[in-house]
């Protein structure tokens, strides 16, 4: 993780704990954070950090094809998961003006617009019917 990347983590972390979060919960909400800029950002594109990773492209391309199928824990439930943690960490990047309003309201309605597809493509690829369809 380069070394803006983990400024943001380091700093999302503290802002979930002046929101009196449970420990447990910070920790879900940075880990999940972290997993899409370390293991998805950071390993498939050089030039893309988290301030770039809100951009609908990424977004969707890691939920309707990577979490789906490169995370054996992947199921409709840690899809929202997933989402609930980055429009929390946006949040964040934007209440410290990293990203704009805008952004952070395309980031909302892709999710609005997107995430029940996303689950529905998700089940259907862990109940292995993907390859059954025509």
């Amino acid at each position: 993780m380069n070394k803006e990347n983990k400024k943001y983590i380091e700093g999302f972390e503290e802002y979930l704990k002046n929101k009196n979060l449970s420990a447990k919960t910070i920790r879900r909400h940075v880990s999940n954070a972290k997993f899409y800029i370390d293991s998805y950002l950071d390993d498939h594109y050089e030039d893309v950090d988290a301030i770039k990773g809100i951009d609908d492209f990424y977004i969707g391309d890691f939920f309707d094809y990577f979490f789906i199928r490169k995370c054996m824990w992947s199921t409709p439930y840690t899809m929202k998961e997933y989402a609930a943690s980055l429009k929390k960490f946006y949040t964040y990047l934007n209440e410290e003006e990293l990203i704009s309003d805008e952004q952070l309201q395309d980031l909302k309605d892709t999710f609005k617009y997107s995430l029940e597809d996303w689950c529905d493509d998700c089940e259907i690829y862990n109940n292995g019917d993907e390859y059954i369809q025509l």
